[in-house]
């Protein structure tokens, strides 16, 4: 009797300490992915604000100043775009609008202007919030209808016209530092968490903004792209929270493909990612095959791309084809 007492008193302090020291590791473990991410904010942080300390300092001719914007882009590869968005007269009387604009797409460093009446970017929250509260702001993900065309966050700095005493007196407009959610995400992703643990990042609003894997959908005419954040806060994280239902409509034909995160993890032996890339570019590669085949093919480019090394994670693949059961049947589908 004493010794099962013994024995049940010894396991139940070796199980807590070993909970302890697991809860222990855990929160240092966060703490230090935490301080990585926060170096990768910063490092994008510190871009707009030396423009704007620039642009503040004096007078800056148009040429100079698009130069420093190009170069912004061109140098840093956290940053997908930057503007440079003036308040009305402020670049030069009579112009109401002027916020040149760089941004990465497939054919180089791009260029547009994104001031237009129907691009009215003094009521975007990316200009008017940093603007009102004469501070540095980090928007929440949204799509950028204006020049990009991706889902995004951004870090909007307001520059002025300054006093003496060097207080800031008018605001004279706004520079952004633009992060593609996909650049984010994939950052995400390359910090490991143990054996089978993940990170995510969740904004001061509670909007969740990267999650893990996100699936690809695409139609007829093959061009696979990753469903972009739920825009909503977390589930359980702030009471009374409200949620926005959002509705996907599939055209027939639209293909949805899920999976694990041992597809884009998987590494070969120099210990390089599958990635979301490579996904993608498979998938444009044989995405009007069935879906069965579609599978079957991804499976070999993964299990090709390893080359024999060990499988890091499991390796769960689900694609879906939205049609009429009989064209289903009939095609093997």
């Amino acid at each position: 009797m004493v010794f099962a007492m013994a024995l049940a008193y010894s396991y139940s302090y070796s199980r807590t300490i070993i909970l302890d020291e697991a809860e222990k590791n855990a929160r240092n473990l966060t703490l230090s992915v935490a301080r990585r991410i926060e170096q990768e904010f910063r490092a994008v942080e510190k871009l707009p604000e030396h423009l704007c300390a620039f642009l503040e300092a004096g007078p800056c001719d148009k040429d100079t100043m698009l130069r420093l914007v190009r170069r912004l882009v061109e140098e840093n590869r956290e940053v997908f775009g930057s503007a440079v968005a003036f308040e009305p007269n402020s670049f030069q009387p009579g112009m109401h609008w002027y916020a040149p604009y760089y941004f990465k797409s497939k054919s180089g460093i791009t260029f547009e202007q994104i001031g237009s009446d129907s691009y009215d970017y003094f009521t975007k929250d990316w200009y008017h919030l940093p603007k009102v509260l004469k501070a540095p702001v980090w928007m929440d993900p949204y799509f950028d209808e204006g020049g990009g065309g991706i889902i995004m966050t951004t870090y909007s700095c307001p520059f002025f016209e300054r006093g003496r005493d060097g207080a800031p007196v008018n605001a004279r407009g706004i520079v952004t530092a633009d992060v593609s959610l996909e650049w984010l995400s994939n950052l995400v992703r390359s910090i490991q968490v143990g054996r089978t643990g993940y990170c995510f990042i969740i904004s001061n609003t509670g909007t969740f903004v990267t999650h893990h894997n996100p699936p690809l959908l695409w139609d007829s005419t093959c061009t696979p792209s990753f469903l972009g954040p739920p825009g909503g806060p977390l589930l359980g994280i702030i009471e009374d929270a409200t949620f926005k239902m959002d509705r996907l409509t599939f055209s027939p034909g639209t293909v949805l493909l899920a999976y694990t995160d041992g597809v884009t993890e998987a590494f070969d032996l120099e210990g390089k990612l599958f990635s979301e890339e490579r996904l993608r570019e498979v998938i444009t590669s044989v995405g009007q095959k069935t879906v069965k085949e579609i599978t079957e093919v991804l499976l070999e480019k993964i299990d090709s791309f390893r080359k024999g090394a060990a499988q890091s994670d499991d390796i769960t693949i689900m694609a879906l084809r939205f049609g009429s059961l009989t064209s289903n049947l009939t095609s093997g589908k």
